[in-house]
């Protein structure tokens, strides 16, 4: 699974580390994404590569771009 978002402007993907939750059960993948030159309330549009699809998640919000595209939607706090 890969990460893409306007945190770097959609210029490179971000490979996930793949970890096994032995609470839930799941299958969860993380990556650090470095957010210095951005400030509180600063939105982030960002997406999955799942498999070479690309994705949203249902556990983040969902919005359209100007293009038509749809992402997930973060607001830095």
């Amino acid at each position: 699974v890969e990460l893409m978002g306007s945190f770097d402007n959609w210029t490179k993907s971000l490979n996930m580390a793949k970890k096994f939750n032995y609470e839930t059960g799941a299958t969860d993948f993380t990556v650090r994404v470095a957010m210095d030159d951005m400030n509180p309330g600063d939105k982030v549009l960002f997406k999955f590569k799942v498999d070479g699809e690309w994705r949203t998640s249902s556990d983040f919000p969902v919005e359209v771009d100007a293009s038509g595209f749809e992402n997930n939607a973060f607001r830095v706090p």
